[in-house]
């Protein structure tokens, strides 16, 4: 009988140290999900950070692309306008590049 009673006690505790190993593995789970949602959500906020970055490089962008291909124009026109011009009207040519360059600093 003894022995029943004993075999008894320590079945008794055997379940108690194992409902301690399971709450204590319940609560390392919930504290991972924890972190994994804190992690998730700054990811999201990085991400949201990063596109709105990306639109306002990307209207940059285009803005500077639409620069460029101005002033890609008026090097055009001042190439175009140098070679046209005689070699002995330099003094024409230069008036007319300084007038492009104001006319385009006007624009700008």
């Amino acid at each position: 009988m003894l022995y029943i009673i004993v075999f008894l006690i320590g079945l008794i505790i055997g379940m108690f140290i194992i409902a301690l190993i399971s709450v204590d593995t319940i609560n390392e789970s919930e504290s991972l999900v924890r972190a994994s949602r804190k992690s998730l959500k700054e990811s999201e906020d990085k991400v949201e950070d990063l596109n709105e970055e990306n639109k306002y490089l990307h209207e940059e962008n285009k803005d500077l692309r639409f620069e460029n291909e101005e002033l890609r124009e008026l090097l055009t026109e001042i190439a175009d306008r140098s070679i046209t011009r005689p070699l002995d009207s330099e003094k024409i040519v230069l008036d007319k590049i300084k007038e492009l360059v104001r006319d385009y600093q006007s624009e700008n």
